[in-house]
């Protein structure tokens, strides 16, 4: 595994980040029905300013580049942890491009600690739609971590700073044997009918 490979895989996150952030910036502009919303009134007539074709073409593709930018950043990760395994030992202290998000030197086998957990997600909310379930711990979300959250007051800056941009999300989730399971999700904070711009609970676990 190259160095120059990761760089590549990389150069696809942000690829493909860019144009989820422009398809959701179109679908929710004023007077637009959002990514999720009815096309048509109360009366079950199609609302007549909006570009029915054009809206369910670019939902169907936001829905297929969401899909590829979740598994993009499981292989990357799973990449970046074969990469770090096979460095040798004198090359540990030598800092990657600052386009690798995990610094070389974390050892694989570390498990990164959670900082907060969900204690509630709305149902349809942007939380919801990207895979988010009560009880899941998060371990990153976007640039934050246990080591800069700042009692969740990062993470909520986070938020308010991505309206319609995809956000990374590193969970833990038990599974059906009581194990614990890490999973790489992909937030996009929005409004939505409901309140605030995820529609979940984020509490701090106090390590």
């Amino acid at each position: 595994m190259s160095r120059e490979f990761l760089l590549k895989l990389n150069q696809e996150r942000e690829k493909l980040e860019f144009e989820l952030k422009s398809l959701a910036e179109y679908l929710n502009s004023p007077g637009m029905p959002g990514l999720h919303g009815s096309l048509v009134d109360n009366d079950g007539f199609p609302h007549a300013n909006i570009d029915h074709y054009r809206v369910r073409e670019a939902r169907q593709r936001f829905n297929i580049l969401n899909n590829d930018h979740t598994a993009l950043m499981n292989r990357l990760e799973t990449e970046l942890h074969n990469y770090h395994a096979n460095i040798p030992p004198e090359d540990l202290e030598i800092r990657p491009p600052d386009r690798i998000p995990i610094p070389i030197g974390v050892p694989v086998q570390q498990r990164m600690p959670p900082f907060a957990f969900i204690s509630e997600v709305a149902d349809n909310s942007p939380a919801y739609e990207a895979g988010l379930r009560a009880n899941d711990e998060i371990l990153k979300f976007g640039q934050v971590t246990i080591q800069n959250h700042n009692n969740l007051q990062a993470l909520a800056e986070e938020v308010r700073n991505s309206v319609n941009t995809p956000i990374s999300v590193k969970i833990q989730r038990r599974n059906a044997v009581n194990e614990r399971v890490d999973q790489n999700l992909t937030l996009v904070p929005r409004t939505w009918q409901g309140q605030g711009l995820v529609g979940c609970r984020f509490m701090p676990i106090h390590n």
